[in-house]
């Protein structure tokens, strides 16, 4: 599909909410959603508020963003409603990590909902629209985790994963400590 045509509906949870493919026409509001849900996911954690907000506007800036939609190796799809976005997945396809064995890898990127659309089965679909694109193009599919968030591990245990590693993520200066999940298919 070419990334310049309307999205193609890949998964539909509680009408009115659709999993689309993201294209290049919405970068600025993609980048601005993203944005929002990324500092959400680090309010009131430990993480300093102004490494946060700094991190956001240069990893999810409008350029981009874009770029990234415009180049295959990236899929974004978005959970989509009458008002606006719910959540959005990212992956990456051809990033192998050295503590999965596997002849091609996807990686999960990002994959974040909205926090007052939480709890209802969003980010499920959201994982499953993923797994689904990822099984065609990859053996196994990976994900870096806050260790100090458990929820999200509960969460992919119960989808399949399966601690493989460590890594970090800075955010700024700060160095937070990650768990290398996986899944493999088949």
């Amino acid at each position: 599909m070419s990334r310049s045509q309307p999205a193609n509906r890949l998964a539909r949870v509680n009408d009115p909410v659709r999993i689309e493919r993201a294209g290049i026409f919405d970068a600025d509001t993609l980048a601005a959603f993203a944005q929002r849900t990324f500092v959400e996911a680090y309010e009131g954690g430990d993480a300093t508020p102004d490494h946060v907000v700094q991190y956001a506007a240069s990893a999810f800036a409008p350029a981009t963003v874009r770029s990234e939609l415009g180049d295959p190796a990236y899929l974004f799809l978005i959970a989509r409603r009458d008002d606006g976005y719910a959540g959005y997945a990212k992956l990456c396809r051809g990033r192998p990590i050295a503590e999965l064995s596997a002849r091609s890898t996807v990686q999960l990127e990002r994959i974040y909902v909205e926090r007052r659309r939480q709890g209802a089965g969003l980010g499920g679909a959201l994982l499953r629209a993923a797994l689904a694109a990822a099984q065609r193009d990859a053996d196994a599919i990976w994900l870096s985790v806050w260790q100090d968030n458990p929820r999200a591990q509960r969460f992919y245990r119960k989808n399949g994963f399966e601690i493989v590693g460590k890594a970090f993520f800075m955010l700024g200066p700060e160095r937070q400590e990650d768990f290398i999940m996986a899944r493999r298919f088949g």
